[in-house]
């Protein structure tokens, strides 16, 4: 809802305070990076991907979904 209405700072807000009740979310990870490059802010964005890339599970298929996730909406 906050992405739609590009409320961007209400979106890192929320999403910052999401990942540190629950470490992990990627959907987090997401929306933060998307709300960082929307706000000029791409070293929150650069740290925020490679936060979410050290999260991901290397041990399962989480790695290739994660990265192509990463990739398709980031550019990394």
């Amino acid at each position: 809802m906050l992405g739609h209405s590009r409320d961007y700072h209400r979106v890192i807000e929320y999403a910052s305070r999401a990942l540190s009740l629950e470490p992990g979310i990627q959907d987090a990870y997401y929306w933060i990076s998307i709300a960082a490059e929307a706000t000029g802010n791409s070293m929150m964005k650069d740290r925020y991907d490679q936060m979410a890339r050290d999260d991901i599970d290397y041990n399962s298929n989480e790695l290739s979904a994660g990265e192509t996730f990463l990739k398709e909406y980031t550019g990394a």
